[in-house]
Formats: C-alpha cells, sequence, structure tokens
C-alpha cells in the first residue's frame, strides 16, 4: 500500500501521540482505557473520566465555591500545609472556573487563620497593608512573621538580674561596694597600717582646753607634725611622734 507524504507524516504522528498518552497512564487505570485504539477516543475518555460531563462540572464548580467561602484552618495544621491546601483549592477553582479576586482571596485566607494571628492581621489592616497585597505576597509576609516567631522560640534564654529594675538597686549596690576592701596607697605612715589615720571629730569649743602657754588640745589624736586652725580660732603647733612632716589648713 502506497502512502502519501502527507498521510505517512499523519499516521506517524498519530502513533507517536497514543503512545505518549498511554504511558503517561498509572497501571492501575489504564484497564479502563484499553479499549480506545486513537488518540482522540483515549483523550475523550480522559476528560470525561477527569471533568465529567456538564451536571459533573455543575457540581464540582458550586462545591468548589463553597469549600473557598468555608475555608478555614485545621486542626494541628501548620502554615506551610494549610498555605498548600488553599493553593490546592485555587487550582481546582480555575479548571472549573470559580473565579475570585485577589482581594478576595486575601480576606478569604486571613479569616480562615487561627486567633493567635488576630493581631498581626490587625496591624495590616490599620496601616492599609492588606488591601494592596495579592495572595501570594500575603502569605509571604505570613510565612516570614511565622519564620521570625520559631527562631524566637528557639533562643537561648539568659539569667536576667532582677536588682536592675527594683527601686533600691543602687542602694543595693552601694551596699555591696562599701563592704568591699578599701584600696592602699604606698604614701603610708610608719606607725599606722591605713594611709591617713582618721582622727575624731573635734568637739564644741571649750576656753578651758586652751592652757596659758596657747597650746591647742582639739587634736590630740593626730599622728602628724601639722599646723591645725581650729575653732579657737589660734594657730598653734603641735608635734607628734610620727617621722613625716605634713602641713594643712583645716
Amino acid at each position: 500500500m502506497n502512502m502519501q507524504e502527507a498521510d505517512k507524516k499523519a499516521y506517524d504522528l498519530e502513533n507517536k501521540a497514543f503512545s505518549i498518552l498511554t504511558q503517561a497512564l498509572h497501571k492501575d487505570i489504564y484497564h479502563k482505557f484499553c479499549y480506545c485504539t486513537s488518540t482522540k477516543d483515549l483523550w475523550d475518555a480522559l476528560v470525561a473520566r477527569g471533568e465529567g460531563n456538564a451536571a459533573t462540572r455543575k457540581t464540582r464548580h458550586d462545591l468548589l465555591k463553597r469549600e473557598f467561602e468555608s475555608f478555614q484552618f485545621m486542626e494541628n495544621e501548620t502554615l506551610s500545609d494549610m498555605t498548600t491546601r488553599f493553593y490546592h483549592l485555587i487550582s481546582e477553582m480555575y479548571s472549573y472556573g470559580v473565579l475570585a479576586t485577589q482581594q478576595e482571596m486575601v480576606a478569604r485566607f486571613a479569616d480562615a487563620l487561627p486567633p493567635k494571628w488576630s493581631s498581626f492581621i490587625e496591624l495590616l489592616k490599620l496601616t492599609g497593608t492588606l488591601d494592596t497585597l495579592s495572595i501570594y505576597e500575603f502569605i509571604q509576609k505570613l510565612e516570614h512573621k511565622n519564620d521570625e516567631e520559631i527562631r524566637k522560640a528557639k533562643r537561648i534564654p539568659v539569667p536576667q538580674n532582677n536588682d536592675m529594675y527594683l527601686a533600691g538597686f543602687n542602694h543595693t549596690a552601694s551596699s555591696s561596694s562599701a563592704q568591699q576592701p578599701k584600696l592602699q596607697t604606698t604614701f603610708m605612715s610608719n606607725t599606722s597600717s591605713s594611709p591617713f589615720p582618721q582622727s575624731a571629730p573635734p568637739s564644741a569649743f571649750d576656753p578651758k582646753s586652751v592652757s596659758s602657754a596657747g597650746a591647742c588640745y582639739c587634736s590630740s589624736s593626730c599622728l602628724f607634725k601639722t599646723t591645725i586652725r581650729c575653732k579657737c580660732l589660734a594657730t598653734k603647733t603641735r608635734t607628734s611622734t610620727s617621722s613625716f612632716h605634713y602641713s594643712t589648713s583645716i
């Protein structure tokens, strides 16, 4: 049988297309289409099984529309699982002609989120951001926020010093510092272990404390050889047993 060049080309294409379709069928359903002998017959059978007739498509259309309007999160469902389920629903809606705008999809998904997202959604509404996002941009923001919350939950808690937030912190700090030993210097007396021996505070002026020789005894505990201006307004010189000479005016 002699075939024209065009007929031969069409025959080869038919065999190739039929082979591609049959190879794409899973072995579990292949037997349902074994009666098909041409590419067109096999394709029509696949369309009828996958999409159904007009009545089936109408039923599926209404079912997808109700599913979209009542879409809600499921118990123990992660954000990733919920997003995958919503994208699959949108894809099915598109296949059966169920149309929804970007704002409707964003509003539907936002309303379906669990209560823990309420504050974040309210913030987007108050700033006017929610009305400007597509469904893909909105879900990206949710995923970014969810990743931040996961990172915060994994942080290692650092012990805090509660004394820093109390009203008496300065008093506590000063009390603790007062208990620490004082710094020592190299300027120390031969007769004292402290750098500057502390003298007792001068007592009230008593005229009897001034002798006839004019000596002043108001600093009897002083260990230095010093000139002191005492409360009796007389300047006297007192000599101690110290080997240092230190002059000051009080």
